[in-house]
C-alpha cells in the first residue's frame, strides 16, 4: 500500500482546488468539505462495530473540526472554550464544576517554584513531576485542561460501568507569541500570564482530544499539533525552517544537542531552550502493527482537510486550522479486553489500534521513545493508554463498580475531590467487605453527589453507612 508523505502537504493541497467529489476521489480515506463549512460531529464511529481505521480517523477530525468551531451561544468563542459546556479543570481539589473560575480564564493561580520566580501553574507536563519545555524564545510553554459537564455528575459516572458516550476530555498546550512568529498561523487565545495588569496573546501548538463513545468507552484518543512544531528527528533538510522547538544548529548536528527532555521550570521568559524533534511521525513505525492501513487513513485525511481548510477566505474563522495536523489516534479492538497486560503493564499490541506511539511532541515531550523495556511494539508503552490504562476490572478501590476509572485521571483526582469536600454519612444497610461496598456505596450514593470512597459499619450484621459528598 502507498502511503502518502505530509512533507509536501500544502502543496498537494494547493495542487487539488477541484471540486470536492473529484478531489475526495484520489484517496481510499474521504473528507468532506462538509466537516468544515457545517461540522455536526457523529455520536459514533462510522460504521459502529464494523469500523476500521479511516472511521476512526473521521470521528476524531470531525469532533476536533466542530469544537474548535465558532459557539453559536457565543461568537468570541470557540465551542471548546465555552465554559458551561467544558468546565476549567482548577485542580488542587477546587471544584471544578461550580460557575466560578479562581482567577484569569487560563490560569488559576500563581505558585511558587524553583528560584522563587512565581508563575502560572499549568506549566508542567504529565507524568514529569512537573517538568516543561520553552521554546526557541526561550518562553516556557502553557497547559490548560477541560471536560465535558457530565462529568460534574458524580453519582451517576460511578453508578455505571462505563463512561458514557459523549464523555470528553481535552488538554491544549499554548506558546506565548513574539514579534518573531507570524501570529496569522496560530489560532490565538489572550491570557495574563505574568500577573502584571494585561494579557498576553498566546498561540495553539497543541491539542489532545479523548472521547468516550457507547461502543468505546476506552476513549478515542486523537492528538493534533501546529505544523511549524518541530522536525522529524535526525532529518537535516528540515534545518532551514524555522520551528518553535528546534534550532538550525541542532537540526544539522543532532549529535552535539539533547532532544526531546523537559526540564525543571525556572521562570516564564529568558530559558534555554528545549530541543524538540518528532520521533515517530504519525505515532507510528514500518516495524507495528497495521502501519500501512494506519498511516494511510492518518494521511488521507490530514491532506484533504488541508486543502479544504487553505480554500476558505483568510477572515474565515476556520482558516487557521490549516496550519494543524493529526498527529495520531488510538483506541482498543475488543472492549471487553483491556488496553495493556494487567501484571506487566506492556502495551497489548493485540487489542490496541491506531497510532501505537502516539505522543504529542509538545504535551508528552519526554515519553516518545517509550518508559517500558522490553523490545517494541510488544512491550512499548509510550502512547496514551500507557498512562491511562483501560483495565476492564469490574472493581476499583474507593470509587465504586466502575470499570476504566484509570483512563480519567481527572475524574478521580480533581473533579471527585473537589466536590467531595464535606461528605455526610447515609445508611446503606449491612456491608459485607471492601468489594460489596463499592457496588452498594455507589448506589446509595448516586443521587447524594457520589461517594468519596469511606464506610463504616455501625451495626454488625446490620447497618454500615457509606460517605456520600453531598446528602443534603
Amino acid at each position: 500500500m502507498q502511503v502518502r508523505s505530509l512533507v509536501g502537504i500544502s502543496v498537494m493541497a494547493s495542487a487539488f482546488m477541484m471540486s470536492s467529489s473529484a478531489f475526495a476521489a484520489g484517496f481510499t480515506c474521504k473528507a468532506s468539505p462538509k466537516w468544515v463549512t457545517n461540522p455536526n460531529a457523529p455520536a459514533e464511529v462510522p460504521l459502529g462495530k464494523n469500523a476500521d481505521f479511516c472511521e476512526f480517523y473521521q470521528f476524531s477530525w470531525q469532533w476536533f473540526l466542530q469544537l474548535t468551531s465558532v459557539s453559536k451561544a457565543d461568537k468570541s468563542l470557540r465551542q471548546f472554550e465555552v465554559t458551561a459546556n467544558f468546565p476549567v479543570l482548577e485542580g488542587d481539589k477546587q471544584n471544578s464544576c461550580d460557575a466560578k473560575i479562581t482567577g484569569t480564564r487560563l490560569f488559576r493561580t500563581l505558585n511558587n517554584v524553583a528560584g522563587g520566580t512565581k508563575i502560572p501553574e499549568r506549566t508542567g507536563q504529565a507524568g514529569t513531576n512537573g517538568k516543561g519545555i520553552y521554546d526557541q524564545a526561550g518562553n516556557v510553554v502553557f497547559y490548560d485542561v477541560r471536560f465535558s459537564k457530565n462529568l460534574c455528575n458524580v453519582g451517576a459516572i460511578q453508578s455505571k460501568p462505563n463512561f458514557p458516550g459523549g464523555t470528553t476530555e481535552i488538554k491544549t498546550a499554548w506558546k506565548q507569541l513574539t514579534a518573531k512568529d507570524d501570529a496569522s498561523t496560530y489560532f490565538i487565545m489572550e491570557a495574563d500570564i505574568d500577573g502584571v495588569p494585561g494579557k498576553e496573546k498566546l498561540g495553539l501548538i497543541g491539542f489532545h482530544l479523548a472521547m468516550a463513545t457507547d461502543l468505546h468507552p476506552e476513549m478515542i484518543w486523537s492528538s493534533y499539533e501546529h505544523i511549524s512544531n518541530s522536525p522529524t528527528c535526525n532529518n537535516a533538510a528540515a534545518a532551514n525552517q524555522p520551528w518553535s522547538f528546534a534550532s538550525k544548529a541542532c537540526i544539522e548536528n543532532p549529535a552535539s544537542c539533547t532532544f526531546n527532555q523537559a526540564v525543571a521550570v525556572t521562570g516564564i521568559n529568558n530559558h534555554a531552550p528545549t530541543e524538540i524533534c518528532t520521533s515517530h511521525p504519525g505515532g507510528t513505525d514500518p516495524s507495528d502493527p497495521n502501519f500501512d492501513k494506519n498511516a494511510a487513513a492518518l494521511n488521507d485525511l490530514n491532506i484533504q482537510i488541508n486543502a479544504f481548510l487553505s480554500e476558505l477566505k483568510p477572515n474565515n474563522p476556520m482558516a487557521v486550522f490549516k496550519n494543524y495536523k493529526n498527529v495520531g489516534a488510538l483506541w482498543v479492538s475488543d472492549i471487553t479486553q483491556p488496553s495493556n497486560d494487567p501484571v506487566t503493564g506492556a502495551a497489548l499490541v493485540s487489542n490496541q489500534r491506531g497510532s501505537l506511539r502516539l505522543a504529542n511532541t509538545v504535551m508528552e515531550t519526554d515519553f516518545q521513545n517509550g518508559f517500558s523495556g522490553g523490545a517494541a511494539p510488544v512491550a512499548y508503552s509510550s502512547n496514551c493508554f500507557g498512562c491511562h490504562n483501560y483495565t476492564v476490572d469490574p472493581y476499583y478501590t474507593n470509587t465504586g463498580p466502575h470499570a476504566n476509572f484509570d483512563v480519567s485521571h481527572i475524574f478521580i483526582n480533581d473533579i471527585m475531590a473537589g466536590q467531595c469536600q464535606n461528605p455526610s454519612d447515609v445508611k446503606a444497610g449491612a456491608i459485607w467487605s471492601d468489594k460489596d461496598a463499592q457496588a452498594k456505596c455507589a448506589q446509595t450514593c448516586a443521587d447524594k453527589g457520589g461517594w468519596n470512597g469511606n464506610w463504616t459499619t455501625t451495626e454488625a450484621g446490620v447497618m454500615s453507612v457509606c460517605s456520600c459528598c453531598n446528602a443534603k
